[in-house]
């Protein structure tokens, strides 16, 4: 009797396997019937529940050196698409080249999804302009600070209206933007230029403005890093930041920002993997080395449930920033980190694992097995997964994925034809061109000497600080020739120094020059050391131009504090962008992304008013190359001298 009851159990499970793949078709088709969130959660399995909230990215595949960006999907990306219904992915640089090849590969996505009936994908992007902005072609925009600088908030609207529109038009739904982050810790090293400013009523006006605009095209948002990334001074892609604040200071200054985003109606909450040491306590046995280590953000509930669910009243989805940063892997493990998170209240795990090969999918299946054991005892309650589900497909409602109509009669030619237009477009290009020149700060102007004479006899040279500023430097000025702003005949030079350059390679070319402008970029608070040649080599230049009757400029394309480090400067510009430009399109109108900061600059030299941007933060003193706590230049200051 017992080997009959075997028997039986032996083939129920073999018509079981080989009926599972008509089985899921069957459920996932009944998922594309029923259109609404509730309905759809209702025909899911715990498996798939899970799965939809994982998102991964396809940022390389290969391995070591045969490792490249994936700009279409193979057939193993294919197949693990089709094993895993995932509720999004991720896009990176590598991922999205070129206007054409973007469009067609979201398009893969899409089509990919719902020939093999699963739900359409959550695709997403960090398109925050400024020095992150992943379209290789396109719009690129100056960035969160210049907008702060130009304190206009409607600058804002207008970035996320460009952004929105080129995005809807590449397919892209989900845009990891806006950072709302105040950035009141000058030696900040990842933040810095992706923050508004250090003032965060501002911050908040101008992040609720940004997701507007973005909204208008359809487009998801998400604001970042919760509870605030702009007082550290780790970089949490490295290890784990701490900011040792109470509550109550983080309502007054690093949360207001994120309230008003709520306010606004963002989409999303990226966590930051970031300690609150007086929020949150809780420790946890750190798998690098046995350590407690306290809980960062992404894994509390404290925060993530308590305060951004309790007391902000923020009910839409919880995104993590990226699991694999070494904040989370390195001291957590990639399934207990996964499981963690889900327990705290996220709703989205980001970028749980690596995937780059085939074999990398046992990782993915790990993190899922992970889940479901956490779900089967108990320990993740069903209804955490159901209600973090739900808010997916919401979302996914919001923006017309779940419409019966959703790619039924996409055309990817016209598609292909409608990025094209609207991706970089003329007008999208001369709003760029405005926000980066509004944006541009004057903060010393000695003589005065600015602006320069557009006739001047004599030769101006620029130094900058990557080779790839270089052709941003000579477009700058060539624009002004072509608009006759400036004589065919003038004279200009444009070089660059890096970690390996002397000061005698400069000698010469700063001997024949009449006028001396050099980029400086403030990294992180290493860049002020006097042995560290983003310091020591421009102050030797400035010193010897200045000795030699030189009128000597400063453009400050990095973070903005490092205005107080030099001596020896007549002017100080400051651009809040060194994004550089593809040499190939030196001295043309540009197709391809690029950084308008540095270009806008240069032309503000030789502008007929003064510059009309004002600092967006507060600019410390320097002393024996640190930050003090005495201020050089107060938020909001501008020098308005302005040579007649």
């Amino acid at each position: 009797m017992m080997k009959k009851e075997i028997g039986r159990w032996i083939r129920l499970c073999v018509v079981v396997v080989l009926l599972w793949p008509s089985i899921l078709t069957a459920t996932i088709s009944a998922q594309a019937q029923a259109r609404t969130p509730q309905a759809i959660l209702e025909t899911m399995s715990t498996r798939e529940k899970i799965i939809q909230t994982i998102m991964p990215d396809f940022r390389n595949w290969g391995e070591g050196d045969d490792e490249t960006g994936v700009t279409e999907l193979n057939e193993d990306i294919l197949q693990i698409l089709h094993d895993y219904p995932f509720g999004g992915v991720i896009l990176f640089a590598e991922n999205v080249v070129d206007t054409e090849q973007t469009a067609r590969l979201v398009y893969q996505y899409q089509k990919t999804m719902l020939d093999n009936n699963r739900l359409p994908l959550l695709l997403t992007i960090d398109q925050e302009g400024g020095i992150v902005n992943r379209l290789g072609t396109g719009t690129a925009l100056p960035g969160n600070m210049a907008l702060g600088a130009t304190n206009d908030v409607a600058n804002a609207k207008i970035a996320g209206q460009i952004i929105g529109r080129e995005l809807s038009a590449l397919g892209v739904n989900v845009n990891f933007a806006p950072v709302v982050d105040v950035n009141n810790n000058p030696g900040n090293p990842v933040i810095g230029l992706r923050s508004f400013s250090s003032n965060p009523e501002l911050v908040g006006e101008m992040g609720a403005q940004y997701i507007a605009g973005l909204q208008e095209y359809q487009i998801a948002t998400a604001a970042k890093h919760f509870p605030g990334h702009g007082d550290t001074a780790t970089d949490s892609h490295i290890g784990i930041s701490q900011v040792d604040k109470s509550y109550e200071e983080l309502k007054a200054v690093e949360l207001a920002p994120f309230q008003r985003a709520i306010d606004a109606g963002v989409d999303m909450l990226m966590t930051a993997h970031i300690q609150y040491p007086q929020v949150d306590p809780t420790t946890y046995p750190s798998k690098k080395d046995g350590s407690d280590v306290l809980v960062p953000a992404t894994l509390s509930s404290k925060i993530l449930t308590d305060i951004v669910r309790g007391d902000m009243g923020y009910d839409g989805i919880i995104v993590t920033d990226a699991m694999n940063m070494g904040a989370i892997s390195e001291n957590f493990g990639e399934v207990e980190a996964a499981v963690l998170t889900k327990k705290a209240g996220a709703d989205i795990i980001l970028m749980p694992t690596i995937i780059r090969s085939k074999e990398d999918v046992k990782k993915l299946e790990d993190i899922v097995a992970g889940l479901e054991q956490a779900v089967e005892d108990g320990s993740l309650p069903i209804e955490n997964l159901n209600q973090s589900v739900l808010r997916i497909l919401t979302l996914k409602e919001k923006i017309g994925l779940l419409d019966e109509a959703f790619l039924a009669d996409a055309d990817i030619e016209a598609m292909v034809a409608n990025a094209h237009e609207q991706v970089g477009s003329v007008e999208n290009r001369q709003h760029e061109r405005e926000l980066a020149q509004k944006a541009i700060t004057l903060v010393k102007n000695e003589g005065p000497i600015l602006p320069l004479e557009t006739n001047a006899e004599g030769k101006t040279l620029v130094l900058a600080f990557e080779e790839t500023q270089v052709p941003g430097v000579s477009f700058g000025i060539e624009r002004m020739i072509r608009e006759e702003r400036l004589p065919e005949t003038y004279a200009y030079e444009v070089l660059h120094y890096t970690e390996d350059s002397q000061f005698e390679d400069f000698k010469e070319a700063i001997d024949q020059a009449d006028r001396v402008v050099v980029l400086t970029s403030l990294a992180s608070q290493d860049s002020l050391a006097a042995d560290d040649y983003r310091y020591a080599l421009p102050q030797e230049i400035f010193s010897y131009a200045k000795q030699s009757d030189k009128q000597t400029i400063q453009i400050s394309v990095n973070k903005p504090y490092d205005v107080a480090a030099f001596n020896d400067v007549d002017a100080i510009l400051i651009a809040y962008g060194f994004k550089g430009m593809d040499p190939t399109e030196a001295g043309k109108e540009p197709t391809k992304a690029f950084g308008p900061n540095i270009p806008a600059a240069i032309e503000a030299m030789f502008a007929q008013e003064a510059p009309s941007g004002i600092l967006p933060v507060s600019v410390p003193k320097i002393e024996n190359h640190q930050f003090t706590d005495e201020m050089l230049y107060e938020l909001g200051f501008h020098e308005t001298s302005w040579r007649q």
